[in-house]
């Protein structure tokens, strides 16, 4: 018998299928680095943890929210509903962002799994050397100003501090080999 957040993994791994993440990395590893900084701030609740193991399936699976609510329950579909990127055509990244924004602003969920999402994302990144952060630090304002709400602040406030933490390091990195 599977506890409802190792089933979210099951299923997650098997909605990603053959998908990888970044350079060739099996996308389960994408997963499980997001539930992981979700335990490290304290974000142990099974609605989180489910949460990060699903955060990307409607958006890059078949998976629907309806699915989703039925068998995780309507909280988590919510949740991870306001991290999905819209379907339809958006001119740019930077208006399907707005409007994903937006839906996190007023989910505090929804800005705790993002802000996870993000870390895990960036320390990867960092990891593996990846061009994506450019990106990120590209994106830093509009992400920062975008997601944020005295709510979320709060609840979401070690993960901030992390992320921004993170950014920081990047942004000096950065600023070193530019120069070098």
């Amino acid at each position: 018998m599977f506890t409802k957040v190792q089933e979210a993994r099951i299923y997650a791994i098997k909605k990603h299928g053959s998908q990888e993440y970044g350079d060739g990395v099996p996308y389960f590893h994408h997963l499980d680095d997001t539930v992981d900084v979700l335990i490290e701030h304290g974000f142990v609740d099974e609605k989180y943890l489910i949460g990060g193991y699903l955060h990307d399936t409607i958006e890059d699976t078949e998976a629907t929210y309806n699915k989703l609510k039925e068998l995780f329950g309507v909280e988590v579909a919510e949740m991870v509903f306001s991290v999905t990127d819209p379907l339809g055509t958006y001119k740019n990244r930077k208006d399907k962002k707005r409007f994903v924004y937006s839906k996190i602003r007023k989910n505090v969920d929804g800005a705790v799994l993002k802000l996870a999402d993000r870390i895990a994302n960036v320390r990867r990144s960092v990891k593996m050397k990846s061009k994506q952060l450019k990106m990120y630090l590209k994106e830093h304002d509009s992400f920062m100003t975008g997601i944020s709400t005295v709510e979320n602040t709060k609840t979401c406030f070690k993960l901030y501090e992390t992320y921004l933490k993170l950014i920081e390091e990047i942004a000096k990195n950065y600023g070193k080999e530019k120069n070098e």
